[in-house]
């Protein structure tokens, strides 16, 4: 093949190549924006799995929160009753002349557990 038919055979194929990429590029540019339009949504779903993970984890912190005061309450309630209980036992063994048992404290712990 002469340098001249090299040449005409590239010159084809440039053509062949350039006509090829004309048809091809609204196809390109269409996939181009789909992805784009696809990688908004997928990011939107990130932030909002994110922002769901965060209140469902302030609710669990809450509902913890919630959990220790409902506990120490009871245990508060606990000791009062206890020493309630205690202090009219001694009012009624005071009225029937019995000696008074000794006098229940309620108890006192850090609130850490």
């Amino acid at each position: 093949m002469t340098d001249e038919e090299k040449q005409e055979v590239a010159a084809i194929a440039r053509d062949v190549v350039l006509a090829a990429m004309k048809e091809l590029m609204p196809t390109l540019e269409r996939i181009s924006n789909n992805f784009e339009q696809l990688t908004a949504v997928v990011d939107k779903e990130v932030a909002s799995h994110h922002e769901h993970a965060d209140a469902i984890e302030q609710l669990m912190v809450g509902q913890s929160s919630t959990a220790k005061f409902a506990r120490d309450l009871g245990d508060q309630c606990g000791q009062i009753f206890k020493a309630l209980s205690a202090r009219i036992g001694a009012l009624e063994a005071r009225e029937r002349g019995a000696p008074e048992p000794p006098a229940v404290r309620p108890r006192t712990e850090p609130a850490d557990r």
